[in-house]
């Protein structure tokens, strides 16, 4: 089966090197630990129970993708390696 492969807009800006988010517990709600996740200094989400799931939405969204590592803060290695691609249209 081939897959189709949509071609770009020139206007459209895709990053594609390997990004880094920071997950940080912020508190636990009444479902669960709650996540704040920053990617190169910024808040990317504020409040969440599926920080990887959710960033990944919140990079495509803004037109990022590629490889993606999830820190944590104080650890010496990445927690979890993802990528995030484009959906296939």
């Amino acid at each position: 089966m081939k897959r189709r492969v949509r071609a770009l807009n020139p206007r459209e800006t895709i990053m594609s090197s390997c990004q880094r988010i920071w997950i940080e517990a912020i508190g636990l709600g009444g479902r669960g630990q709650r996540y704040r996740v920053t990617h190169q200094g910024a808040t990317l989400i504020e409040s969440t129970r599926n920080p990887e799931f959710d960033s990944a939405r919140a990079l495509l969204a803004q037109g990022i993708v590629g490889e993606v590592e999830v820190w944590r803060h104080g650890a010496i290695s990445p927690a979890m390696r993802f990528n995030v691609e484009m959906p296939p249209s």
